[in-house]
């Protein structure tokens, strides 16, 4: 999508106003409304498309006689300019909707991904005196290492690492009682 169109897009928001134009706008931002609001076009020309381009076009409703060409009307109200326009303004409320998607899918994943250590206390507390000491002392740790929520990875692999060597240890005191 042009520069073009994009800035025209920027202007209808702003100004309310949807116009066409021969070259480049002069700016890349839109410039904010005068507060007297009592400026000529000219000068509203000038100021917010710059002195390089010609031929602006502010686009107004029309009446349609019924008998008139499609086509002719399309020409009329500069159908091309208005679907590239249209086109810009999709692309920035695409761009938004991406920008969305994405910040929900970092908080999705950062909820899937973590515990949070309040969580982890209630649980704790929840189970009370039915939990060995050294566990209790595990979890401790895991809360009291993680400067925010606990990640669920690092977690999973620490209590995959204890139970093993617990796992260890019982076979090894078999082995030694046998």
């Amino acid at each position: 999508m042009s520069n073009k169109e994009e800035y025209c897009f920027r202007i209808m928001r702003k100004y309310g106003l949807l116009v066409d134009f021969a070259g480049d706008p002069a700016k890349a931002n839109v410039p904010d409304s005068l507060e007297d609001n009592d400026e000529t076009m000219a000068h509203w020309f000038k100021r917010v498309l710059g002195s390089d381009v010609q031929d602006v076009v502010v686009y107004c409703p029309i009446v349609v006689d019924g008998k008139r060409k499609l086509a002719r009307v399309q020409e009329t109200v500069g159908f091309e300019h208005l679907r590239k326009v249209v086109r810009a303004q999709a692309k920035v409320k695409d761009a938004q909707a991406e920008v969305k998607k994405e910040k929900a899918i970092e908080k999705v994943e950062k909820q899937l991904s973590t515990f949070s250590k309040d969580t982890i206390e209630d649980h704790l507390a929840e189970l009370g005196d039915g939990l060995e000491e050294s566990v209790k002392e595990f979890f401790e740790r895991q809360i009291n290492n993680s400067p925010a929520d606990v990640d669920a990875g690092r977690l999973l692999k620490e209590l995959i690492k204890h139970y093993n060597d617990v796992a260890c240890a019982l076979r090894r005191s078999k082995l030694r009682d046998q």
